[in-house]
């Protein structure tokens, strides 16, 4: 009988300590399913800002290429603009040695 009460007692305690241990496992199972839900999470957040990073660089760069491109005109306007001001006084050089001569034969 007390081997009986004994192997009972043995049964007891292997069942509790097998008890134990799938609480322990079915703990450390949700804690590890927790951390790859929020390594998921990271990892989505993480994407997410790839994405705008490179739609952020996207838009700079067609801003620069714009700037570069208006930067380009504008000189080349001016360098035009250059040209026409020096046409011009060309043409106001002669026009007074043209009315120099006309105002020399005229005193004479």
């Amino acid at each position: 009988m007390a081997d009986f009460i004994e192997k009972k007692r043995q049964m007891f305690l292997v069942q509790m300590s097998l008890d134990t241990k799938r609480a322990e496992i079915r703990k450390l199972e949700e804690q590890a399913q927790q951390r790859e839900e929020a390594l998921k999470k990271s990892e989505d957040m993480l994407k997410e800002d790839e994405s705008r990073f490179e739609a952020f660089l996207k838009s700079n760069d067609q801003k620069a290429v714009e700037a570069i491109r208006k930067a380009e005109q504008e000189t080349k306007m001016k360098q035009d603009k250059v040209q026409e001001i020096k046409k011009l006084n060309a043409q106001i050089a002669a026009i007074k040695s043209e009315m120099a001569k006309y105002e020399e034969s005229l005193d004479e």
